[in-house]
């Protein structure tokens, strides 16, 4: 989990099945919690379990223009907050989620956009780079070459999640930034960053593996 960076789910809750007043009183109360202007709107910084950290989550749910929907904005992110500071669980938060969704056990479809720096002394795109652009890059002065890819994906699946994919790499900083966007179904009802983590992280071994010159 060293590599990943940050990362940032997106779901969409009817209004219908969301009791959201009772909600908005119960996180009120919370530690580093905060409440729209509208009052149609809370926010909250949450301390993850110990198999997250060092990642914490900034999060916020919020009523729709429209006022038939809510959205939920789960961020994942990188370190941890003094421990002389009081913050609310994301335990404590999912808890109260439950009691306020109707069939909290029903996994809700979002989006899931992540980011990965991966040591390029440790690891390699799966495709070689770099390498020269055909065509009308040739008459451009100072040879430039192809050092990433922008991965766009006409097919989804249940196999097949990835809408979005960006690989490329930093010579100069010894790094490979992948970044990916994806379809996901989530459970609001337990800890949802540990399964955010691993959808995440299931879509790298198509882009980047360990170095192959380091294989014993």
């Amino acid at each position: 989990m060293e590599e990943l960076r940050d990362l940032s789910l997106t779901v969409r809750v009817d209004a219908k099945e969301l009791d959201f007043e009772p909600l908005r009183m119960a996180l009120s109360k919370k530690y580093q919690s905060q409440t729209r202007e509208d009052g149609w709107g809370v926010r909250i910084i949450a301390r993850e379990d110990e198999e997250v950290r060092p990642m914490h989550s900034h999060i916020a749910l919020d009523r729709n223009e429209d006022t038939k929907a809510f959205t939920l904005e789960y961020d994942v992110v990188r370190g941890d907050h003094p421990a002389i500071r009081k913050y609310t669980t994301a335990t404590a938060f999912t808890k109260a989620l439950r009691t306020s969704l109707k069939n909290p056990e029903r996994p809700r479809p979002g989006l899931l956009s992540a980011n990965f720096a991966l040591s390029s002394e440790k690891w390699e795109p799966t495709f070689p780079v770099p390498f020269p652009h055909p065509g009308a890059m040739t008459a451009i002065p100072g040879l430039p070459q192809v050092i990433g890819l922008d991965l766009a994906f006409s097919e989804q699946g249940p196999t097949q999640p990835l809408i979005r994919v960006f690989v490329t790499t930093y010579p100069e900083l010894q790094q490979i930034i992948v970044r990916v966007l994806l379809r996901c179904e989530t459970d609001l009802c337990g800890p949802i960053a540990p399964g955010l983590i691993e959808a995440a992280q299931t879509t790298l071994p198509a882009f980047v593996i360990p170095r192959r010159d380091l294989a014993p």
